[in-house]
C-alpha cells in the first residue's frame, strides 16, 4: 500500500465535503444575566445520519491518527492516552468516540467548523490524533476554556481543515485555530464578538466593519439565507439581546441559528450550559427535542447510550436512549462513509493508495472495543 500523502488526503477530503453550503457552519455564545447558552449549526450538502451519544467518565482510551484510521499506518511516536474525567453528550457522524461536538458534565461545550485556511503543526515528537477524536479528548479531559487552550499544544492534530469553538460554565469562550502550523487562540477581549463561522476570526472582524452598526453601510438582513454575512448576523443579534426581550433565551438562540443558516443546515444544537440541557434538531427530524445530562448515570460500569438523531420524536427524549452496540455503530459509520463512496475523487484516492473502504469502516467501528472502564466511579467535579 502506498503511503498516504497528507496533501493528497486533505485535497481529496475537501473535494468531498466542501460542496456548496458545506462551509456554512456557525457557533456562538449568548451570555447575559442568568443566561449562558451556546448555539451551533452544522451545514452540509445533504442530510447526515448521526447518533446522539452519552459518553461515560472513567474510560481509558488511546488516540488514533488520521493515517491509522484511513490507511492503517501506525505513527512512529507514542500515542496519546487518557482516562475520561467527565461524561458528555455528543453528536456523532463518524461513530462512537468520533464526535462533531457536544457538552460535558462540567458545562464545557466544544465544536468544530470548516476552515480552509487551517494548517496543523508539522509532524514532530508529539503524538498525532485525528482532529475528530480530539473533540472527544477535549470533552473527556477539560472543564474550562483555559484547559482547552493548554490541550491544543499537547498533540499534533491531523485530518482535514477545521477550527474550533469552546464555551465553559463561567461564560468564557474561545476560537481555537491552527494557522501556518501555529495555534492561534482568540478569547477574552480578543473575542469581542462570541461568534465563529468559516473564516479566520481576525478576518471575520475585518469584514464585520463593512456592516451597519459596526462601522459600515452594508445592511444586515436576518431573513435572507446566505453564506456571506453570517458572522455579522450573529454578532448583531447577540448585541441586541437582553433579558428584558419578549423572546425567551432558548428561543432567541434558535432565532439566531435560523438567521445564520444559509439553508443547508443538517443539524443544530442549543446548549443550556447552566442547566446542562441540550435542545437539538436535524433536517430529517426538524422538531426540537431535548436531552439532559442529569438524566443519565455517567459511570463507566454501564455502556454508552445512543439515540438516532433522525428519530421522529418531540420534547424530552432522555428516556429514549438505548445502550450502544456494535451494530448501531457499524450502521452509522457505513452509511456515512458510503455517502462519499460515489465521489470519483474518493475512488481515485482508494485506488491510488490501495486502501479499501471496508477497512476504513472496520477501524472506526472496532475502535470503541479498544477502550476500557479504568477507575471506580465517583461524581466528577464540575
Amino acid at each position: 500500500m502506498r503511503k498516504l500523502s497528507p496533501a493528497i488526503v486533505v485535497a481529496v477530503v475537501l473535494s468531498m465535503i466542501l460542496r456548496p453550503g458545506a462551509e456554512a457552519c456557525s457557533s456562538f455564545t449568548l451570555r447575559d444575566d442568568g443566561v449562558l447558552i451556546a448555539g451551533r449549526n452544522l451545514d452540509a450538502p445533504g442530510p447526515l445520519p448521526g447518533l446522539v451519544v452519552v459518553n461515560k467518565r472513567g474510560v481509558k482510551k488511546t488516540g488514533k491518527s488520521f493515517d491509522w484510521l484511513y490507511g492503517g499506518e501506525r505513527s512512529p511516536h507514542s500515542p496519546l492516552t487518557w482516562v475520561s474525567k467527565y461524561g458528555s453528550i455528543t453528536f456523532n457522524y463518524s461513530g462512537l468516540e468520533f464526535p462533531d461536538g457536544g457538552m460535558n458534565e462540567a458545562g464545557l461545550v466544544f465544536q468544530e467548523m470548516t476552515l480552509i485556511e487551517s494548517k496543523y503543526p508539522a509532524d514532530d515528537s508529539r503524538a498525532a490524533i485525528f482532529m475528530v477524536q480530539w473533540i472527544q479528548y477535549i470533552l473527556d479531559t477539560c472543564a474550562t476554556v483555559e484547559e482547552v487552550v493548554q490541550s491544543a499544544h499537547i498533540a499534533v492534530l491531523d485530518g482535514w481543515n477545521w477550527h474550533f469553538y469552546a464555551v465553559d460554565s463561567s461564560g468564557s469562550s474561545a476560537a481555537v485555530e491552527f494557522l501556518d502550523g501555529e495555534v492561534v487562540v482568540h478569547t477574552g477581549e480578543a473575542l469581542r464578538h462570541p461568534v465563529l463561522a468559516n473564516s479566520p476570526y481576525t478576518q471575520e472582524l475585518k469584514l464585520l466593519e463593512e456592516f451597519e452598526g459596526f462601522g459600515g453601510t452594508t445592511p444586515i438582513d436576518a431573513d435572507r439565507q446566505e453564506i456571506d454575512g453570517r458572522f455579522a448576523k450573529g454578532a448583531s443579534l447577540l448585541e441586541r439581546y437582553s433579558t428584558a426581550a419578549e423572546i425567551p433565551p432558548m428561543k432567541y438562540a434558535w432565532k439566531t441559528l435560523d438567521a445564520m443558516s444559509p439553508g443547508t443546515t443538517q443539524s443544530a444544537q442549543v446548549y443550556d450550559i447552566t442547566h446542562r440541557r441540550i435542545e437539538f434538531r436535524s433536517s430529517r427530524a426538524p422538531t426540537i427535542r431535548s436531552v439532559s445530562l442529569d438524566a443519565f448515570d455517567l459511570g463507566c460500569d454501564s455502556p454508552a447510550m445512543v439515540l438516532d438523531l433522525d428519530l421522529d420524536l418531540e420534547g424530552d427524549v432522555s428516556g429514549r436512549f438505548e445502550p450502544y452496540t456494535v451494530v448501531n455503530n457499524s450502521r452509522l459509520v457505513s452509511e456515512n462513509l458510503l455517502l462519499f463512496s460515489e465521489h470519483p475523487e474518493l475512488q481515485a484516492f482508494l485506488e491510488g493508495t490501495g486502501v479499501r473502504l471496508e477497512s476504513i469502516v472496520a477501524r472506526f467501528v472496532e475502535y470503541p472495543g479498544t477502550t476500557s472502564c479504568e477507575v471506580p466511579e465517583t461524581a466528577a467535579e464540575p
